[in-house]
């Protein structure tokens, strides 16, 4: 795992070597979606978002372009020939190109690169370059036994379909959604756009658009009594532009939340015994069929999972116990405990390929019996979720003090990145009434959220580090000797987080944030006693 953002880097280079910038003439690019942790942006627009992206699945690997008219403009030419090269295994030198960009493959064949045309796809390429309306069934088992695929295309901005049906039906997402890269209907704009030094940080929001649906469907019709339980569970810690939560207490702590990732979906439930609970004896079959996501197969249950062996579930579908490195492949369904060390990049794979994975477990006591391991990077499960956007850390919050979620606005639910977003635009001054009660009322999960993110590493995952970024624009934004304090309010909120921040990173010169140079605000100050008597005479004084 701690190789993912230096490989990143070393394939940026050799995909974007000799090159500046990309003219997209007068075509436009669609927006594509990032929703693993393995694919990561070559080229973004103006405002941060993804046009064209890369990944590795499996053995192999892709390329993604967002139009294919990009197969053959003369001024994409020069990529096209760097990315034919990176995708290539060393053992399969033949180039398929599919017979409707017959001059990209003039120009492959003038590079020296073995080159076949065909109207279908031949397994023997070491290589293929297509459109993103190829149905070739065969391709994602091409691109995960090491082929590489070039793959260009867009859906048709002008149908009647969202972004959600986009998402799941669009016949190019059913090939590269395993690898973390989904195209949109969203589009850009055409026009020149340069290559940076390094990898470009991409633009984080939650995609209200696609999950909305399903966090509707797993929600509908159930809930909304009263749990009478005295159970604490783990406050999970959503924070995932594809993430987001289920149940949720008044002040804002999740203890079950679901995230969609590559073509399948997760669901976590942070108490081992919350299936079995009374108020939610609905639940269980409602979210293995969504888990199911209409494949109809199996449900695999882990030898630690007994006690979800006996729930109000169709037990004809159970398959037990099962053993992950060798999968049976009826199983659409894994359900493991948060507690057990599993193959970490079987299950990834399993759930990239449109497989559904129940996580069960609380962290603490966990925590008291590994005193000296750090749950959010060493707890079995987070080996696993912090791919997918969610964590299991530490702390507690009581069952009983479940929110019924029937809103359908967003923003009463809360995901960090969420409340992110939402101080930005509050710091940029571009909606001073965006942060709301609600949300400062939450400010001790977001407190807890924040210095968990503060012990993640950057290094390791790109997501993470676009996490970063934008906190750091926040602080940017922030005038702190203007800022209004009352107490409990949104700015007492941003200055305590830009001190917890502080404390982290004020000695630390080389990860230091330029903010952090700007405002050199001594992060362990002596203790002073300040008599105040509330009689100043003057308009405001800071201190």
């Amino acid at each position: 795992m701690a190789e993912h953002i230096p490989t990143m880097q070393a394939s940026y280079k050799a995909l974007v070597k000799g090159i500046t910038s990309l003219d997209f003439g007068n075509k436009t690019p669609c927006i594509l979606y990032l929703t693993t942790e393995k694919a990561f942006p070559l080229l973004v627009d103006s405002a941060g978002e993804t046009l064209i992206a890369a990944s590795r699945f499996g053995q192999g690997k892709v390329v993604i372009l967002p139009n294919k008219e990009y197969l053959t403009m003369p001024s994409f030419l020069p990529f096209l020939q760097n990315a034919v090269t990176w995708l290539k295994p060393p053992s399969v030198p033949e180039v398929g190109v599919q017979s409707s960009f017959a001059s990209l493959a003039k120009f492959l064949t003038s590079k020296a690169h073995k080159v076949q045309t065909s109207d279908t796809f031949n397994k023997s390429y070491g290589v293929y370059c297509t459109h993103a309306d190829d149905k070739s069934q065969e391709l994602v088992a091409f691109i995960k036994n090491g082929g590489g695929l070039l793959i260009a295309g867009q859906p048709d901005p002008t149908a009647a379909t969202n972004d959600a049906d986009v998402f799941e039906a669009y016949s190019g997402n059913k090939i590269t959604g395993v690898t973390g890269i989904q195209f949109s209907k969203l589009q850009s704009k055409a026009g020149v756009y340069p290559f940076t030094e390094n990898i470009p940080l991409y633009i984080l929001k939650v995609n209200e658009t696609i999950i909305a649906p399903h966090m509707n469907s797993l929600r509908k019709d159930a809930y909304n009594s009263e749990v009478k339980s005295t159970a604490n569970s783990s406050p999970l810690f959503v924070y995932g532009s594809h993430s987001f939560p289920l149940f949720q207490t008044k002040d804002g702590g999740n203890f079950v939340a679901g995230a969609m990732y590559g073509r399948g979906r997760v669901l976590v439930i942070s108490h081992k015994d919350l299936l079995t609970f009374p108020e939610f004896k609905s639940f269980p079959e409602k979210a293995l069929d969504w888990l199911d996501g209409g494949r109809k197969g199996k449900v695999g249950f882990t030898d630690n999972m007994s006690h979800l062996r006996d729930i109000n579930i169709n037990l004809s579908k159970v398959e037990k116990p099962i053993k992950i490195p060798n999968l049976d492949p009826s199983l659409s369904v894994i359900c493991c405990d948060a507690y057990t060390e599993q193959d970490t990049d079987k299950i990834l794979e399993f759930v990239a390929e449109g497989g559904g994975l129940l996580v069960n477990g609380h962290a603490w006591t966990w925590i008291v019996n590994n005193t000296k391991k750090n749950p959010l990077t060493d707890l079995p499960a987070n080996k696993i979720l912090w791919n997918m956007g969610i964590i299991i850390p530490g702390g507690s919050v009581k069952v009983s003090d479940y929110e019924p979620m029937n809103s359908k606005d967003f923003s009463s639910y809360y995901n960090f990145l969420s409340i992110l977003k939402l101080l930005e635009r509050f710091t940029k001054k571009e909606d001073t009434k965006i942060f709301n009660s609600t949300h400062v009322s939450w400010y001790p999960i977001i407190s807890l959220d924040f210095n968990s993110l503060l012990k993640m590493s950057q290094e390791n995952n790109l997501q993470i580090r676009c996490i970063f970024d934008l906190i750091n624009k926040i602080f940017s934004n922030l005038d702190v000797p203007n800022l209004p304090i009352n107490i409990n309010n949104k700015n007492a909120c941003l200055l305590h987080l830009q001190t917890l921040y502080y404390n982290q990173y004020a000695t630390e010169e080389e990860s230091k944030p330029e903010w952090m140079k700007i405002t050199p605000i001594p992060p362990n100050s002596p203790v002073e006693n300040v008599l105040i008597d509330g009689n100043n005479k003057g308009k405001c004084d800071w201190v």
